[in-house]
């Protein structure tokens, strides 16, 4: 109803400064409104109730010498031009909640891989057994204490697989995606002691 008042004050107002009458090309910014803030079928009752309004006051909207032809021709235009923003509008709505559904799933998404990923950190923590998950190409993307204390340094997430040489199991599990259950190896550690480790890979 806003709309249409607006719509209507418009052309009545622009009036006695232009000379002339174009009641239809200033309703455009009333559909426009009344479509954004409204939804599809208020934008169209907007339309229709304009286009009533100009047949009820055809003489005070429109000046003397406007044929009533072109009012018709008019009318059906705007209908055309209104009937289009409605459906752009409509589209553009359809989309932002499209995207704003997108933005909630991805973080809940989020929320939910964090929550794993952290449930994950404190199994690890408490496991006396050394763990190092890495990338197939062999970067760390984590390490629990125990496989630090095991290798006698940290070991931070980007780092190089620890243990890697040529022929060792990780090294065989890394580039021929063989499965290493129990292997015994002796190892080197930092600090020049030795140790022997059981892997699985």
């Amino acid at each position: 109803i806003g709309a249409v008042a607006v719509g209507i004050a418009l052309p009545l107002v622009t009036k006695p400064f232009v000379g002339q009458s174009a009641p239809y090309l200033s309703f455009i910014p009333a559909v426009l409104f009344s479509a954004w803030y409204g939804g599809f079928v208020p934008g169209l009752v907007t339309t229709g109730l304009l286009v009533l309004s100009t047949f009820a006051l055809s003489n005070v909207l429109f000046t003397s010498n406007t044929a009533p032809g072109s009012r018709l021709w008019g009318a059906f235009m705007f209908v055309l031009a209104a009937l289009t923003v409605c459906l752009v509008i409509r589209a553009m709505r359809l989309a932002q909640a499209a995207a704003l559904a997108a933005a909630s799933t991805a973080r809940d998404a989020e929320s939910r891989a964090q929550a794993e990923r952290d449930r994950l950190d404190l199994i690890l923590h408490d496991l006396p057994v050394g763990v190092v998950i890495a990338t197939e190409q062999g970067k760390v993307e984590r390490a629990n204490p125990a496989a630090m204390e095991i290798y006698g340094a940290g070991i931070r997430p980007g780092d190089e697989l620890p243990l890697r040489r040529p022929a060792s199991p990780l090294e065989r599990s890394l580039q021929d995606r063989e499965t290493i259950v129990n292997e015994e190896i002796d190892i080197l550690r930092l600090d020049g002691s030795s140790r022997s480790l059981m892997i699985n890979s």
